[in-house]
């Protein structure tokens, strides 16, 4: 059966404005989408039932009761899912318990995140990074950690990148940027305050975004021209980031080795000249 998040996620550019409303009440409300009535939706969305039974019949479903029973399904095995993976972390588990769980959870986390890839989205991206004059990291917490490790990446190859923890020089260096360069968002939520006013000053000079976040409705995501999405069943209040970081270097990761794939002799040849090799003693 389909997944109706996912669908909703990959058709939300080719709805309609009022089709959008629908879409992104049901990503923002799963929950209470799935035991509304048609009618409750409409209302909770700002629409109509007609267009709450054209967006659905858009993502491939027969009808709301088809609709709601995959919706419905979905969010049982997400609840089986975070039960398993949020009980990772146990008290006095075993070991061999607690590598399972980490196994099953960044399987989890990768697979979910394949599902969400557009091949298209991410060859523009490519040829975005080729095109740009520096590339330009930006990231809080865990997810500056994402985001540093693709800039250490793409440093090798030559590519001209910047980054900064604090995150005063993150907002300078949005305020110093310019419409040729490519702006590399990583952020898990998509609400997070001080990446949201790097964004807004990134707008205001023209530069191209590419977000790296999870798979609902944001500030961030919709503020940017590219969304690579990372998997959503991981709760905002986290213990450990796990699948989000996965996720995000899962994304980095590609797009960096997409990128070697293209410029393939340049980047062999970087690669080999930046390679640190210490002398044996």
């Amino acid at each position: 059966m389909k997944n109706p998040l996912i669908h909703l996620k990959e058709k939300r550019t080719e709805l309609s404005p009022t089709e959008k409303s629908v879409c992104d009440y049901i990503l923002l409300h799963p929950r209470e989408a799935s035991t509304d009535s048609i009618h409750q939706l409409a209302k909770e969305s700002f629409s109509s039932p007609s267009t709450v039974l054209r967006t659905i019949k858009k993502m491939g479903f027969n009808g709301f009761r088809q609709f709601k029973n995959a919706l419905i399904i979905e969010l049982a095995s997400q609840e089986s899912n975070f039960t398993r993976h949020n009980s990772a972390i146990k008290k006095s588990e075993s070991t061999k318990n607690t590598i399972r769980k980490i196994t099953s959870l960044s399987t989890t986390a990768l697979l979910e995140t394949s599902k969400l890839m557009e091949v298209e989205t991410l060859d523009r991206c490519v040829t975005l990074i080729h095109k740009s004059n520096r590339l330009l990291f930006f990231g809080i917490g865990a997810s500056y950690c994402s985001a540093k490790d693709a800039y250490m990446k793409f440093l090798r190859i030559n590519k001209t990148c910047l980054i900064n923890e604090d995150w005063h020089n993150q907002l300078i260096t949005a305020r110093n940027s310019t419409p040729n360069d490519l702006a590399i968002i990583v952020t898990y939520s998509g609400h997070t305050e001080e990446i949201l006013a790097c964004v807004k000053e990134l707008k205001l000079h023209h530069t191209p975004i590419i977000a790296i976040t999870r798979c609902i409705p944001s500030p961030v995501s919709d503020l940017s021209d590219y969304k690579l999405y990372t998997t959503s069943q991981e709760p905002i209040v986290r213990s450990g980031a796990i699948a989000s970081r996965i996720s995000q270097q899962y994304i980095t990761d590609i797009l960096y080795s997409a990128y070697v794939s293209v410029h393939y002799d340049n980047c062999l040849q970087q690669l080999t000249k930046t390679q640190i090799i210490k002398d044996k003693k």
